[in-house]
């Protein structure tokens, strides 16, 4: 375990708090922080744990965690009062990113930030967690066929979390000599986790227009799913069936 100590530039919000909370008595010895495994790691939440051997000293602790070694963001600090066992520590996160690597730490902070007991911060080694894939909506057929003006779509959400988006078909397609880049419909949908729906899709106008002077009865088109909460863009080609 890598554990280094050095003058407080680590946690600032945590100097001021802890004006007033040591002992009278000088620092005979520093805390010791320990990262422990990360527990309950899901799409976007995480909880960090680790233990601190206090040294018998009132002691402030948070962790710090980001996407690198430099880390970038911290957890609420919290107090525990003068006492000389080992406490261990644990902190909930959420709003993280998807299938994502995520490194954290422990730190800890000690002193008056006086000349005769001094404000020492002690941090721990690093620890990596990597959050879950959110997964992805999949499709039910790879050929759509265009009837009264419409066309249905079968979609499931494999994901653990509700899939929200909005679902665009579009192509570049030759009408006549010349090619144009048409967008027949577009619609947003709503799926709950690990269910099935269909989707039914209107064409537009300008599409069923462009549809009937197209020369391939056949025609390849590009399906392009935005969505509105965790999954990736997905874009597939597709025919679609005059």
């Amino acid at each position: 375990m890598n554990i280094s100590i050095r003058r407080f530039a680590v946690i600032g919000l945590l100097s001021a708090v802890m004006a007033g909370l040591m002992a009278g008595s000088a620092l005979a010895a520093t805390p010791t922080p320990t990262t422990s495994a990360a527990t309950g790691v899901g799409v976007s939440t995480a909880t960090l744990n680790g233990s601190i051997q206090t040294a018998g000293l009132q002691t402030l602790w948070q962790f710090q965690y980001g996407t690198s070694t430099s880390y970038g963001k911290t957890t609420t600090a919290n107090s525990i009062p003068a006492a000389g066992s080992t406490v261990i520590v644990a902190t909930s996160l959420t709003g993280l990113k998807p299938s994502t690597k995520y490194h954290f730490r422990l730190v800890v902070q000690t002193g008056k930030g006086t000349s005769t007991y001094p404000i020492v911060v002690t941090v721990s080694g690093d620890k990596t967690f990597t959050t879950k894939s959110s997964g992805k909506v999949t499709l039910s057929t790879t050929t759509l066929a265009i009837k009264k003006g419409s066309t249905s779509l079968g979609l499931k959400c494999s994901s653990p979390v509700t899939c929200k988006g909005k679902l665009t078909l579009s192509a570049r397609i030759k009408v006549g000599t010349k090619h144009q880049n048409i967008t027949f419909g577009s619609k947003s949908f709503t799926i709950k986790s690990n269910k099935k729906s269909t989707l039914k899709l209107k064409i537009s106008g300008k599409g069923l227009a462009a549809l009937r002077k197209a020369h391939d009865p056949l025609l390849k088109v590009n399906l392009l799913i935005k969505f509105s909460s965790l999954q990736p863009t997905i874009s597939k080609t597709i025919t679609l069936l005059l």
